[in-house]
């Protein structure tokens, strides 16, 4: 491990604030996995000395704003692994 995570357990967290928010507002979570994860960061809060804060998180549900945004990655994604045109694959696709 280099960078930042390889200093993951020297920092001293103690009485630094924390919230858990599974669903951030607007998530769909199964209760089995809510469960496990409020168990886990509980553990991790205690572990860490940090005080839990209850506070509402609501983030905006993102539909199309989300999937818009996410078309950028795409579009330079799909430049880099779809090979270009040719004369023979056009003329299919506009016979199609």
């Amino acid at each position: 491990m280099s960078g930042w995570e390889a200093n993951l357990d020297s920092f001293d967290l103690a009485g630094k604030r924390a919230v858990i928010s599974i669903d951030l507002g607007s998530a769909v979570v199964e209760p089995v996995q809510s469960a496990l994860l409020i168990e886990l960061a509980e553990f991790l809060i205690t572990k860490a000395q940090l005080i839990r804060v209850d506070l509402a998180i609501h983030l905006p549900n993102g539909g199309l704003e989300w999937s818009l945004s996410n078309l950028i990655g795409l579009a330079g994604l799909w430049a880099t692994s779809i090979p270009p045109a040719t004369t023979s694959s056009r003329r299919r696709f506009r016979s199609a």
